[in-house]
């Protein structure tokens, strides 16, 4: 009974779990999810719409560039900051970027440019808008006009397609951030300063190690050193000891002759020479070759050379497009202005842009230079020569048939011997080639200390006492080792470099008359 209660139990539970799931898919059929991204770029267009709104707001009449191709700036910060927007968060609830999102306006000759440019974490992008008398006008004539005047002139709306130049970007130099329109760079400066140092008293500073030492001297007999093999006698206060002197016997030989220590005999030798290079040549122990210094001659070359310019002609050239801003050494064209005039009619449409040029010219001098083909030449400018000098070898003749080389000559040398006799000095005994005698040397002794300093007899020992000072610095510095240090942070600022691009916009324009030369009509009237 209770395992068929049971059972039945849990075939209840199991069908409740599977009308569940089967509600849910159904759930899934009927209301399939909603396209996320489609949501997201809701949001972002808001974002950007609402940075439009509030830019529009605050750029009044007095605030807007006045001079053609000049722009103002403002930044999403400084929006914020002003309390004309309220802050808005992305697509996952983050903060946009306040300080590289901004709104640009550009003058240009008929209307406004607006650029706003919104970056968050996941988009960035930008939208371009146009602005012209009809939406921001400084005529005063604009605000003269009645209520009955408006109603009764009746205006019609015109559109065209131009490419103009817009910002697309801004650029910073190698190591600065941007900022909005800003490149900002921060450096650490570090200022440093030495420390002062106090000791105690009767201690002074030491400036090699910081250190405050005090001198302590102390004096011990120093120690008597004599020579190896020398005694020291105490009476006599010296350094003695027996030397059996020997010296060497003097040597005699006859006339001519030499004494020659290797063979212990006299010697003789007879030279014979011959010359063995050819007149006027000389030889050579490095090469072993006869030779004789001649001069080489080379060969002169001419070649021109800028040695320098004329002086600039300038003068202003106008065009009917613009021109590219160029410098070179001999020529340069700068932008000056642009102006409007008349192409041999009357009337704006027969109205021409001319761009205002500064173009200045000069031509280069030269001058030829006469030189060496080989470097290693020497170029003479009396005779129009190069020259360098050398040697002339003789091979024929290189060695000697008998005999040894010696500069130039051959030598032949023969010897001849004889024993030489021996003699010693007054006091001296000659023992075979040798003199002899026994005498006392004396020498002075030498002190010495193992520590200290020697002073006559005396080692004096100085120790030094040292203590760390007290390490004191100046306020706001920090103290590291010996130094005192303060870290301040340099803000360096540069106006970013701004890059364009061209884009097709579609320009909007109200007029009373019904044709407008280059515009095409709308439909649309007011």
């Amino acid at each position: 009974m209770y395992e068929e209660e049971r059972n039945s139990l849990m075939r209840n539970i199991a069908v409740k779990i599977l009308l569940v799931l089967l509600f849910g898919f159904l759930l899934i059929l009927l209301f399939p999810m909603p396209k996320l991204e489609t949501f997201y770029d809701r949001i972002f267009s808001e974002n950007i719409k609402n940075m439009r709104d509030a830019a529009r707001s605050y750029f009044t009449v007095e605030r807007l560039p006045e001079e053609v191709g000049d722009k103002e700036v403002i930044t999403l910060r400084e929006m914020l900051d002003k309390k004309i927007i309220l802050p808005f968060v992305d697509r996952d609830g983050n903060l946009c970027d306040a300080t590289n999102s901004y709104v640009e306006v550009v003058k240009m000759e008929n209307e406004y440019l607006f650029k706003v440019y919104l970056s968050c974490s996941t988009k960035t992008d930008y939208i371009i808008e146009h602005f012209g008398c009809y939406e921001i006008c400084k005529d005063p004539r604009c605000d003269d006009l009645t209520n009955e005047d408006k109603d009764i002139a009746l205006e019609h709306q015109f559109k065209r397609t131009v490419t103009k130049q817009v910002v697309d970007k801004y650029k910073c130099p190698s190591g600065y951030t941007l900022e909005g329109t800003v490149c900002i760079k921060t450096t650490d400066k570090q200022d440093v300063k030495n420390s002062t140092f106090t000791c105690p008293t009767g201690y002074t500073l030491n400036k090699n190690n910081n250190k405050c030492e005090k001198s302590v001297s102390t004096t011990e007999n120093a120690k008597i050193n004599c020579a190896s093999g020398y005694t020291y006698s105490t009476s006599k206060k010296t350094c003695e000891r027996s030397v059996i002197q020997n010296v060497v016997a003097s040597t005699n030989c006859p006339s001519e002759y030499t004494f020659n220590t290797s063979t212990g005999n006299c010697k003789r030798t007879i030279t014979t020479t011959t010359e063995m290079c050819s007149s006027g040549y000389t030889y050579n122990e490095i090469t072993k070759k006869c030779e004789k210094p001649i001069t080489l001659t080379g060969t002169v070359v001419t070649r021109q050379v800028v040695t320098g310019h004329t002086s600039w002609v300038c003068g202003e050239k106008s065009y009917t497009t613009q021109q590219t801003q160029m410098s070179t050494s001999t020529f340069t064209r700068r932008y000056l202005k642009t102006i409007s005039g008349f192409a041999g009619c009357i009337g704006i449409q027969c109205s021409t842009k001319y761009y205002i040029y500064e173009e200045c010219r000069r031509s280069q001098i030269t001058s030829a230079i006469r030189e060496c083909a080989d470097s290693s030449y020497k170029y003479n400018s009396l005779n129009n020569t190069c020259t360098k000098s050398g040697v002339d070898k003789d091979n024929s003749t290189t060695t000697c048939s008998t005999g040894m080389i010696s500069g130039s000559l051959c030598t032949v040398a023969s010897t001849s011997t004889k024993t030489p006799t021996y003699s010693c000095p007054s006091g001296y005994i000659l023992s075979g080639n040798k003199c002899n005698r026994t005498t006392t040397d004396t020498r002075t002794p030498t002190y010495s200390c193992n520590r200290g300093r020697l002073s006559g007899t005396k080692c004096r020992i100085t120790t030094t006492d040292r203590k760390n000072p007290k390490v004191v610095c100046p306020p706001t510095y920090s103290k590291v080792g010996g130094k005192c240090y303060k870290t301040t942070t340099v803000e360096d600022k540069k106006n970013a470099i701004p890059t364009y691009k061209n884009e097709q916009v579609t320009e909007y324009r109200w007029s009373k008359n019904t044709i407008v030369n280059g515009w095409i009509k709308t439909g649309r009237t007011r």
